[in-house]
């Protein structure tokens, strides 16, 4: 994962149009754009969160492990 220098526009992102106004500051101050490789892997499941990802272009898999580990 390696960090972007562009960044999103917080006037035309469909969740920034719909949160409360008051919010905008706090994800101005901590989004990140950041560009992953074809096979890395983002989180895994069971994992604490750590943000909110939006896919910006590409496409991501998403794998649910059923049964016992």
């Amino acid at each position: 994962m390696k960090n972007r220098e562009d960044s999103c526009d917080l006037n035309s992102f469909m969740f920034c149009k719909l949160c409360l106004p008051e919010w905008l500051p706090v994800v101005d101050a901590n989004r990140k754009m950041v560009t992953i490789n074809k096979g890395a892997l983002l989180f895994k499941e069971g994992e604490l969160m750590k943000g909110v990802y939006f896919i910006y272009k590409g496409l991501v898999k998403v794998h649910k492990q059923w049964g016992q580990k």
